[in-house]
């Protein structure tokens, strides 16, 4: 696997080599150097939040950090309370032996507002509700308020290895950012074989979305919900109960299908 850290800088859009999340010679902080600017910038010291998606890459993320700092994880869902979702949950707040906080992920309430897959008489109800439209960097501010904890980072498990986009943005913007948003990349550079090798040597389990999807779920597509509606088809309905026309996924793949 390509070492990005070896890989020659993109300068467009380039950051100046003095901001937060570079060295000095211009590349993103890596390793025990980024973790240390990381607690020098952070007004809550050694507690940071923990975007936790139950992914490989969080898994590693959380069993590194824990030894460096005070992690109060968060987890975004789809849709409340799917079973296989729920005991995922409650593995890890055993492993780990603490809550995993429980919040809607953005794209869930943008879903309900745009009335994703809604039938006409719930549109009105919809309408009426006046969901509230959030990011990210809402729900850090929400969890900070919570815990009283003031403007502290995001740990987020995002590697550059993954795609050429997510490469180009670290190397371009760096590995921390203190914008709009306070969060940093703490394992950005590491290699699916280090992901994997922290995972084994804690003896932690993966989530059973692997089994199904190679990730996590991650969208309502016809790739994820046909092994959801088969494997899992009381989640099916519970899906259902929120998106009453969500079977015309798989009218658009499968009746679309036959008629070439």
């Amino acid at each position: 696997m390509t070492d990005t850290t070896k890989q020659p800088l993109a300068t467009t859009n380039r950051q100046n080599e003095s901001d937060i999340g570079f060295a000095a010679d211009g590349r993103p902080l890596t390793g025990l150097e980024l973790i240390e600017r990381v607690k020098s910038a952070s007004p809550s010291g050694d507690t940071i939040l923990l975007s936790f998606s139950m992914g490989k890459d969080s898994l590693a993320m959380w069993l590194y950090l824990r030894e460096h700092f005070d992690v109060v994880p968060y987890f975004l869902y789809w849709v409340p309370h799917l079973s296989f979702v729920d005991a995922a949950l409650a593995y890890y707040e055993d492993y780990f032996g603490q809550e995993i906080i429980r919040l809607p992920h953005p794209l869930f309430y943008q879903m309900l507002r745009t009335y994703a897959y809604q039938e006409p008489h719930a549109l009105a109800l919809l309408a009426a509700m006046d969901l509230t439209d959030f990011d990210f960097a809402w729900i850090d501010d929400a969890i900070a308020m919570l815990y009283d904890l003031e403007s502290p980072f995001c740990a987020i498990g995002m590697r550059a290895a993954d795609n050429i986009d997510r490469r180009n943005l670290i190397l371009q913007q760096g590995s921390v950012g203190v914008k709009k948003r306070r969060y940093y990349y703490p394992i950005w550079d590491w290699t699916v074989d280090q992901v994997s090798q922290i995972i084994i040597d804690n003896h932690m389990k993966i989530p059973v979305d692997y089994k199904y999807w190679g990730r996590t779920l991650a969208a309502f597509d016809y790739q994820y919900l046909r092994p959801l509606r088969a494997a899992f088809p009381t989640d099916y309905e519970r899906i259902r109960q929120w998106f009453p026309l969500i079977e015309a996924e798989f009218f658009r793949y499968e009746a679309m299908a036959k008629w070439g």
